[in-house]
C-alpha cells in the first residue's frame, strides 16, 4: 500500500498523545523514509535512539536516512560499528554495500553485498552486481558443488570408467564431476539449445570426442547475456547431454588458494581437462581470464595470452576437451578470443519470454499459497526479468509478510498484492545491460542465429 500524508499525520497525532511509544515512532520513521521525507525521518529516529540507543533496527534506519540525504560518511559510522560488533540482519549489509559503492570502495561493497544475500537471497540485485562486475548466481553454483563434494565424497567426481587422473590431484573444486542436468531441465532458451545441438552435441556424438580422433566440433562456445539468465545452468546441461565429465572454473579458483601464478593455475586446469578427456571445461566469468589486452595491466594481459595459448593447443591437437565460457560483459573480452577456432561460436542467453516466464513462475509459486494466484498478471508485470530476479520477487514478497513490529502480518504466505509490490520495488538488469551492449556495439548480436 502506498504511503500517504494522511497516514503520516494520523501517526504524528497518535505520537503526540503517547510520545513514549517507541514502536509507533519507529513505524512513523519507516513511513517517512518510504514517503521520501528523509529529514523528518532522521529527527524521529534520533528521538527514538535517545530512548533505545542499542536498538539495531533504529540504527539501521538512521543510517538509511543519512544515506538518502547523501551523507554517506555519517551512514558508515553507524554501519561499520554494527558490522564490527556482531551479527546484523541482511538489510544492514545491503545498505553498507550501497554506501561503500557511493564512496568508491567497490571491494568492500562487494563483500557486504555477498554477506547480505548469503543471509537472505531475496536481496539479490542484478543491477548492483553489474555495477560491481560480479555474478553471485554463478558463485552460488560453484559453492553448491563444493558442498556436495564434501557431503558425498569423491565418488561424485569419478570420470567414466573410473580411471585415475595421470596428473597430480587438483584442488577438490577443480576435479571433473558428472552432472545430472539436461536440456529438459532448462526452461526456454530453445534457440540457444538448438544452436548448441547443431554446433557441438551432434558432432560430439558422431565423433565420440575421444583423443586422437579429429572432431568436427572445432573451437569453443561463448554464452553471453545479462546476469541471472541461466548461462551456468545451460552449460551444466550441455555436459549432461554428452558423455563427458564437467569441470567448472571460476576466477576465485584461479586467483585465490593457489601457490602458483594465475597463468600457471590456468594451465594446470587445462592439463586436468586433457587428462580427464572426454571433458567439458566451463570457464565462468571468462572476461576476467580474457580481458582485452590493450586495456589491461601486465598481469591481466599475461593471463589473457595464457588463455589464448591454451585454447590454441586444445583445438589444434583435439584433446577431447570442449571449452565453454560465459560472461555478462562480452565487450571486455580480448577480440582475439572471438576468432574462429577459439570462441568463434557465440550464443546469446537473455531474459525469458512470456511463455517461459509463465513456466518459471508456475513452478516457483507451486504450493506457495492455498489460493490461486494470477500468474498471467505477474507474467505481464515481469517483462525482461531474469529467472534469478523472478526468484527474488518471491523471496521479497515472503519477507514483506514477516516485517517485525506493527507491520507484522497474520500470515507469512505472500498474496498477489505482495508479489506485485515486490515487482514494483525491483528493476530488471536487462535495460541497463542492453544500453551497455549498444554502447559497445554488441546490440546487433542479440540473437542466436
Amino acid at each position: 500500500m502506498a504511503v500517504n500524508l494522511e497516514t503520516i499525520q494520523a501517526l504524528r497525532a497518535a505520537l503526540h498523545h503517547t510520545p513514549e511509544n517507541l514502536a509507533l515512532r519507529k513505524h512513523l520513521a519507516e513511513l517517512l523514509l518510504e514517503y521520501g521525507d528523509y529529514g523528518d525521518a532522521e529527527k524521529e529516529l534520533r528521538e527514538a535512539l535517545s530512548v533505545a540507543p542499542e536498538d539495531t533496527e533504529i540504527r539501521i534506519l538512521l543510517a538509511e536516512a543519512f544515506f538518502q540525504q547523501e551523507r554517506q560518511s555519517e551512514a558508515l559510522v553507524i554501519l561499520e560499528e554494527l558490522l564490527h560488533n556482531g551479527d546484523v540482519p541482511a538489510d544492514a549489509y545491503m545498505l553498507a554495500a550501497h554506501t561503500y559503492l557511493e564512496v568508491g570502495d567497490a571491494e568492500q561493497s562487494a563483500w557486504c553485498y555477498r554477506k547480505a544475500i548469503e543471509k537472505d537471497p531475496s536481496f539479490y540485485d542484478a543491477n548492483l552486481e553489474m555495477r560491481l562486475n560480479i555474478d553471485t548466481d554463478h558463485e552460488m553454483v560453484a559453492s553448491t558443488s563444493a558442498e556436495e563434494e564434501s557431503r558425498y565424497g569423491s565418488s561424485r567426481r569419478t570420470v567414466r570408467g573410473g580411471d585415475p587422473a595421470p596428473v597430480s590431484a587438483p584442488p577438490s573444486d577443480d576435479r571433473p564431476e558428472r552432472t545430472l542436468a539436461t536440456f529438459a531441465e532448462v526452461a526456454g532458451l530453445d534457440e540457444a539449445k538448438d544452436a548448441i545441438r547443431r554446433l557441438f552435441l551432434q558432432p560430439i556424438q558422431n565423433d565420440g570426442l575421444h583423443r586422437n580422433r579429429r572432431s568436427t566440433a572445432g573451437g569453443g562456445l561463448l554464452l553471453y547475456g545479462p546476469p541471472g539468465c541461466g548461462k551456468t545452468h545451460i552449460a551444466r546441461a550441455i555436459a549432461g547431454e554428452s558423455p563427458a565429465a564437467f569441470i567448472a572454473v571460476t576466477p576465485h579458483q584461479i586467483f585465490e588458494g593457489r601457490d602458483s601464478s594465475p597463468e600457471r593455475g590456468l594451465h594446470e586446469l587445462f592439463e586436468i581437462a586433457r587428462q580427464q578427456a572426454p571433458c567439458v571445461l566451463f570457464l565462468d566469468e571468462v572476461d576476467v581470464f580474457g580481458a582485452a589486452r590493450e586495456e589491461s595491466s601486465g598481469a591481466a594481459a599475461r593471463l589473457t595470452s595464457q588463455l589464448l595459448a591454451e585454447l590454441d593447443h586444445i583445438f589444434s591437437d583435439n584433446h577431447g576437451v570442449l571449452v565453454l565460457a560465459a560472461t555478462n560483459r562480452p565487450w571486455h573480452l580480448d577480440p582475439a578470443l572471438l576468432r574462429e577456432g577459439r570462441f568463434g561460436h557465440q550464443i546469446y542467453v537473455g531474459p525469458p519470454d512470456a511463455t517461459v516466464r509463465h513456466q518459471h513462475l508456475t513452478r516457483l509459486l507451486a504450493g506457495v499459497s492455498p489460493e490461486p494466484l494470477d500468474v498471467r498478471r505477474l507474467v505481464r508485470k515481469t517483462r525482461h526479468f531474469s529467472p534469478a530476479e523472478l526468484r527474488a520477487v518471491l523471496e521479497r514478497a515472503r519477507m514483506a509478510r514477516m516485517i517485525p513490529g506493527l507491520t507484522r502480518r497474520s500470515s507469512a504466505i505472500p498474496t498477489l498484492a505482495d508479489l506485485l509490490a515486490a515487482v514494483r520495488r525491483m528493476r530488471p538488469a536487462w535495460p541497463d545491460w542492453k544500453s551497455l551492449a549498444r554502447e559497445f556495439d554488441w546490440h546487433d548480436r542479440l540473437s542466436n542465429g
